[in-house]
């Protein structure tokens, strides 16, 4: 699965770069605003005893969940990125540790290119079968008139010798 298909040209090749980056742009952009729209900041209540925070509370503080927030949004930019230029390639085999995807789009067209070439083999033999039959018909019917054509030629030699 090297990576070395067939080659790409280029107008597919930046498309494929257009598409990588608006949809990495369009989901990053989406989910950061998805993040900064949710739900408000409760705060805190006032006069009632609070309880010293938990080890949770005070590892995962609200500035480092969104900074794991934003990651995530990113990292997932970044998938939808890729499929979206794997798409656009064309190429769609996939791998990861154990986890592998066989390209099953270029065996599906290697198969389909395949069986149309032999239709249009088989095709191409029956015109030429057809048209040489054709042809050999043709020379049937021109064959003789020919032949009359000749002898009408020979004709109008000996009339104009004899007249002329």
């Amino acid at each position: 699965m090297g990576g070395h298909g067939p080659r790409i040209s280029k107008e597919r090749r930046r498309a494929a770069y257009v598409a990588l980056w608006a949809a990495f742009a369009f989901t990053a952009v989406v989910g950061l605003i998805w993040l900064g729209t949710g739900p408000a900041v409760s705060t805190p209540n006032v006069g009632k005893p609070t309880s010293p925070p938990s080890v949770w509370d005070r590892a995962f503080t609200d500035r480092l969940l969104d900074l794991l927030r934003i990651g995530l949004v990113l990292f997932g930019a970044v998938v939808a990125a890729t499929i979206a230029q794997r798409l656009v390639l064309g190429r769609l085999a996939f791998k990861a540790g154990p986890i592998e995807f066989e390209d099953l789009v270029e065996e599906a067209v290697s198969q389909g290119t395949q069986e149309v070439n032999a239709a249009t083999e088989k095709a191409l033999k029956e015109l030429r079968e057809e048209t040489n039959q054709r042809l050999k018909e043709l020379a049937d019917i021109v064959a003789p008139l020919a032949e009359r054509m000749a002898i009408l030629e020979q004709k109008v030699a000996e009339l104009e010798r004899r007249g002329g």
